[in-house]
C-alpha cells in the first residue's frame, strides 16, 4: 500500500464492495490510533501511571505498546519518566492498519512472476 499512500484519494475494497473512500490522511485519522513503543527502567512504576491515567497499552516481554490520541499529551504523560527511558518509538496509523481495521483481513500481496 506504499503507493496508495502517496494518493489523493484512496478505496477500501472487500469482496467487490467499495467499503471507505477518502484521503489517505482522513483515513487513518478515522481508523487507526497512534502507537508509542516504551522501553522503561521500572516498569512497575510505569505500568502503574499508565493505568492511574487509563491509557490504553500492551506489554510485551519490556516493552509497552500505548495507544496514543494527541502526541502531545503523550509527552506530558512520559515527561516524569524522562529518567527512566530506554527507548521510545512513536509508529503513526498506515493504510494497512485501516484495510485491517475495516475488513478484519491483512492485506495479501499478489506475486507475479
Amino acid at each position: 500500500m506504499d503507493e496508495a499512500e502517496i494518493c489523493d484519494h484512496v478505496a477500501i475494497m472487500d469482496a467487490g464492495k467499495i467499503m471507505v473512500n477518502d484521503t489517505p490522511e482522513n483515513l487513518k485519522r478515522l481508523y487507526t490510533k497512534d502507537k508509542a513503543i516504551v522501553k522503561v527502567n521500572d516498569s512497575d512504576a510505569f505500568e502503574v501511571a499508565l493505568n492511574e491515567t487509563n491509557h490504553i497499552y500492551k506489554k510485551v516481554k519490556e516493552a509497552f505498546y500505548i495507544d496514543i490520541d494527541a502526541i502531545q499529551h503523550f509527552l506530558e504523560f512520559i515527561k516524569p519518566f524522562n529518567h527512566e527511558l530506554k527507548d521510545l518509538e512513536i509508529k503513526k496509523g498506515t493504510l494497512n492498519d485501516v484495510f485491517l481495521e475495516i475488513t478484519g483481513k491483512e492485506i495479501r500481496e499478489e506475486m507475479t512472476e
